[in-house]
């Protein structure tokens, strides 16, 4: 792969709903472990999975934040663009 592909790549990771779509794995898969845990164990015990399952909510969160950042950017364009007379 050259340099352009391998940027072009990593550039495509960048989305708000990419980190969405991550966070919202995170969550779930970290959440099975922990319910599964909370039903089986008598005696549960702080794990790894406690902290994936925080990271990905404050993945899920910081990510929506920056879409709805976005879709308040793009509704305020496209307002200023229909307020503008036609030529």
């Amino acid at each position: 792969m050259n340099r352009s592909r391998i940027k072009t790549l990593l550039l495509s990771f960048d989305s708000p709903w990419i980190e969405l779509a991550l966070g919202l794995i995170l969550v779930v898969t970290s959440g099975y472990q922990l319910v599964h845990e909370l039903l089986t164990i008598a005696d549960p015990q702080l794990g790894a999975h406690h902290g994936v399952t925080i990271f990905g909510l404050i993945t899920v969160l910081r990510s929506l934040g920056h879409i709805a950042e976005g879709t308040k950017q793009s509704d305020a364009a496209l307002r200023a663009r229909l307020a503008r007379p036609s030529e």
